[in-house]
Parts: C-alpha cells; sequence; structure tokens
C-alpha cells in the first residue's frame, strides 16, 4: 500500500494530469477511492486556506501601505496584482480539483468497480434512453413529460425537478 505522502502527490498529479495511464487507474480502484475522495477534499481544504491567508495578506497590505502615501499606493497596487494573480491560479487549479471530486462521486453513485465498467455502464443506459425514445414514436406513443426529460438527459439537461406529477 502507498504511504499517505506519496499518495497525496498521486492524487495532485492527476489533477495536474502529470500521472501515467496505470497510475491514473490505481487511484480510481475501488479499493481506493475512499482514499483517493479525502485526498481531494484535503487539496480543497489547503486551496481554501491560501485564498483566506491572500486575503489576509491583502488586508495587512492595504493598513501597511496606505500610511505611506504616492509610494504606498504603488507599493499596494503592486501587491494587489501580485495577490490577484495567485488567487487566479489557485481558483483555476481549485476548478480542476472540483472537477476530480465529481468524478470520484460518479464512481461511487454507480458502484463500479473500474472507470471502464463506468463507461460501459454509462453506453449502456444511453442506448436504453434512446431505444426507449425510438419504440414511443415507433409505437405512436404520445411522449409524456418525464419521456421527454428523459431524453434531454442524454444532451446533459436535468428537467425532472421542473415536472409537476400531479399534471402528468
Amino acid at each position: 500500500m502507498m504511504n499517505e505522502e506519496s499518495f497525496a502527490r498521486l492524487v495532485a498529479d492527476d489533477v495536474k494530469n502529470k500521472v501515467t495511464d496505470e497510475q491514473r487507474k490505481y487511484l480510481r480502484l475501488y479499493e481506493n477511492r475512499g482514499r483517493w475522495r479525502e485526498h481531494i477534499l484535503a487539496l480543497l481544504a489547503n486551496l481554501e486556506s491560501q485564498v483566506e491567508e491572500i486575503d489576509k495578506r491583502c488586508d495587512e497590505d492595504r493598513r501597511l501601505y496606505s500610511a505611506l502615501g504616492d509610494d504606498g499606493i504603488r507599493l499596494l497596487a503592486e501587491a494587489q496584482a501580485s495577490s490577484d494573480e495567485r488567487r487566479k491560479k489557485i481558483l483555476r487549479f481549485r476548478f480542476h480539483v472540483e472537477n476530480r471530486l465529481d468524478e470520484c462521486d460518479r464512481l461511487d453513485a454507480i458502484e463500479s468497480d473500474t472507470p471502464d465498467e463506468f463507461a460501459a455502464s454509462a453506453a449502456f443506459m444511453k442506448r436504453a434512453i434512446e431505444k426507449h425514445k425510438e419504440m414511443t414514436f415507433a409505437a405512436e406513443y404520445d411522449p409524456t413529460e418525464i419521456d421527454v426529460a428523459l431524453w434531454q438527459s442524454l444532451g446533459g439537461e436535468w428537467k425532472f425537478d421542473e415536472i409537476d406529477l400531479d399534471e402528468v
């Protein structure tokens, strides 16, 4: 079993797309998912604390430089530009970390043992929904709002919450 420090580094490298296919598969193994998720959450917490630290430093810079007149204004502008750039990089990385968390949650949701099984299950469900649509029209049934919402899910739209079951 990989030690925690190495596993954490592997998770971070995975987010950066700097791992081999074998390493990527290793993280997604069923028995590693809980650990993978914990390290993703730890990464998110670390990023959040970095943003908080930047904000704290910005407040300190404003207090410090405000008393220095024109030189202070220049120094504050430089410090803010640097902080904004760093914050932007952290938030961009956070976006990718959150995507990994979503992937982890999706894999857990279908309780599949491998990403390949996840892809196969997703393809199977897609074919089933397409066949349902085809058969509904072939049988000349009038589709319900539920049918339409199901078909829209193929395009990534979630319309089920908009259906009033009392009107169906």
